[in-house]
């Protein structure tokens, strides 16, 4: 298997074919969790000097944010609240609501995503409409599958962790002996859950396989192609840590002068200009990151796909 020449083709195909890109875009609302974090500690002195120089900002907030949403000056945050919980709830139901409706989209478009580029290679024809259609037919045996294996790997957790937990309770020492075993047999079965789910999918959707024999079928296949398979999830890892480190320089090219500039004008001409532009900046950096996220799950889907089909091969 050529690795080089599979990940040049998987990047290229989003922007050959952009339906991808969209499909990409979609199915951002339901790749889950995974996401990369920037984690960083503060000293309790400097976590409380910050909580002291917020505590300003934050009553500022509490009168300005009712005006920018049209309540009277003189009413404070929490009368704001009391006479327009109705609006907000609504709100929220609605955002609830839009959340599951792009959710199911983007199992859709996951699934989508899977058979346009095993049809593209196979040279058969494919659309956006195709992939949608394409991938309704694996919802619900895709939500299921969740099920399954998400149960199943919080019953592993527990019967691993459980007893760590009564090892603590009986003594410290004899608990992180324990601990740092069942953390490293925790990630190597994580990575494998992680494995065999993308193969799975793959059995299911390019191979047509029904839902419980493609359980054993893609077992067999991680466990004859572990090594090639092993190699693919390095380069995912890879392709993922470029990915973040992009991300993170778009988002600090695109909104860190913006937050500045709002920073200043807050600080000249009033809190209320300053959110306004700061909002300005984070919605646009929020939608410069669905576009880059949407094609790199574009690619990392044919990635993984194009993979299984020159595993099928051999």
């Amino acid at each position: 298997m050529n690795y080089l020449e599979l990940i040049q083709k998987a990047f290229l195909l989003p922007w050959k074919f952009k339906y991808l890109w969209w499909l990409g875009i979609l199915a951002l609302f339901a790749s889950g969790g995974g996401g990369n974090q920037i984690n960083y500690s503060l000293s309790s002195s400097d976590l409380q000097n910050l909580i002291n120089q917020e505590g300003e900002k934050t009553s500022r907030i509490k009168e300005v944010v009712p005006q920018v949403l049209g309540a009277s000056t003189t009413s404070n945050f929490d009368n704001f609240l009391s006479q327009n919980w109705y609006w907000i709830g609504g709100l929220i139901l609605v955002l609830i609501l839009a959340f599951v409706i792009l959710m199911i989209i983007g199992i859709m478009a996951n699934a989508g995503l899977i058979s346009a580029v095993a049809k593209i290679e196979k040279k058969m024809t494919s659309s956006f409409s195709d992939a949608i259609r394409e991938g309704k037919k694996y919802f619900w045996r895709l939500v299921a599958f969740s099920l399954i294996v998400g149960g199943g790997f919080v019953l592993v957790l527990v019967v691993i962790f459980l007893p760590n937990l009564l090892l603590f309770m009986t003594s410290i020492l004899i608990g992180f002996i324990y601990f740092f075993p069942a953390l490293i047999v925790t990630v190597i079965f994580a990575i494998y859950v992680k494995i065999y789910s993308l193969i799975w999918l793959r059995t299911l959707i390019i191979n047509k396989e029904k839902f419980f024999p493609a359980f054993k079928l893609a077992f067999k296949k991680v466990n004859k192609n572990f090594k090639k398979i092993i190699i693919l999830f390095l380069l995912d890892i890879l392709s993922s840590f470029i990915y973040s480190l992009v991300a993170f320089l778009v988002f600090l090219i695109i909104a860190l002068p913006f937050i500045l500039i709002a920073v200043g004008i807050g600080v000249a001409a009033g809190l209320t200009t300053g959110i306004i532009i700061g909002a300005f900046a984070l919605l646009l950096a929020v939608v410069a990151l669905l576009f880059l996220g949407g094609y790199y799950q574009g690619y990392i889907s044919a990635f993984w796909t194009l993979g299984y089909l020159e595993i099928e091969k051999k």
